[in-house]
């Protein structure tokens, strides 16, 4: 059954679980030292148009993140990138109703239309990521190119670790499934754009597996993604992203680590 991302409105920073003092606090006011109390995010650039703004010439999509008002990153998120761009590492800032933008970079300043995403978000004392998309189909109610998803989950057992799938391709809009072919089955089955399936919990060995993206309904694959090896008590994310109708926005399967 799938999930509908947009429903888990919670959101409203940028990542980093190991985070020192000196690596962020103290460069962006905007955020506040790691606690029990503050929000914990990821930020993913999964907008693939080549020219987000009708100005010429348009620079992007790279962004830059602004958190109530605070710029949080020191260089521009590219499309396909993450901040924190460290595995597992998520940014924190204080919980509560807190507002994001995501502003396109632009050699010499911004312009109108550069402003992609810029919503109001309550965010609570746990984990989220925050991915910036294609506005159609399915727009969030909030803000048109922001989806804001929940990473509570329970930890795996020792020797398990946990993945789902996340289908973050725009136009057209595929139901896809990921396959697992040391499971013999689906991880994710028929998700659309913008939606995500229930983690599924795999016991860790020692061979890789190969992941298949497919259409449903069928066996054919269209990306794979090889070798990827789970590590006990780890959840993973599988995402995928693109954009058949836009040049140089090729089909790609990768993986960020949920906890």
């Amino acid at each position: 059954m799938t999930k509908r991302i947009f429903s888990i409105l919670t959101v409203g920073s940028l990542l980093l679980f190991a985070c020192n003092k000196n690596d962020l606090n103290e460069q962006h006011q905007g955020w506040q030292f790691h606690n029990t109390a503050d929000a914990q995010v990821k930020f993913i650039n999964a907008y693939t148009a080549l020219t987000p703004s009708a100005a010429t010439p348009a620079s992007g999509p790279a962004v830059d993140l602004f958190v109530n008002g605070v710029k949080v990153t020191a260089t521009p998120v590219a499309y396909g990138s993450l901040y924190p761009a460290l595995g597992g590492a998520f940014a924190a800032c204080a919980s509560g109703l807190v507002n994001i933008k995501a502003i396109v970079n632009r050699t010499g300043g911004n312009i109108a239309g550069d402003t992609l995403a810029n919503g109001n978000y309550q965010l609570g004392p746990t984990t989220h990521s925050i991915i910036l998309v294609d506005p159609n189909p399915n727009p969030t109610p909030l803000s048109p190119n922001l989806l804001v998803v929940g990473e509570s989950v329970s930890m795996p057992a020792y020797g398990k670790y946990k993945i789902r799938f996340m289908n973050m391709i725009a136009g057209p809009a595929d139901t896809l499934n990921l396959y697992s072919r040391r499971l013999g089955g689906n991880i994710g089955t028929s998700i659309v754009y913008k939606n995500l399936s229930p983690w599924v919990e795999m016991p860790v060995t020692s061979l890789s597996d190969t992941l298949e993206l497919r259409k449903a309904g069928t066996t054919t694959s269209i990306i794979n993604m090889n070798s990827f090896v789970g590590a006990t008590s780890r959840s993973y994310t599988i995402l995928a992203r693109g954009n058949t109708s836009v040049s140089g926005r090729t089909r790609t399967l990768t993986s960020y680590i949920s906890q």
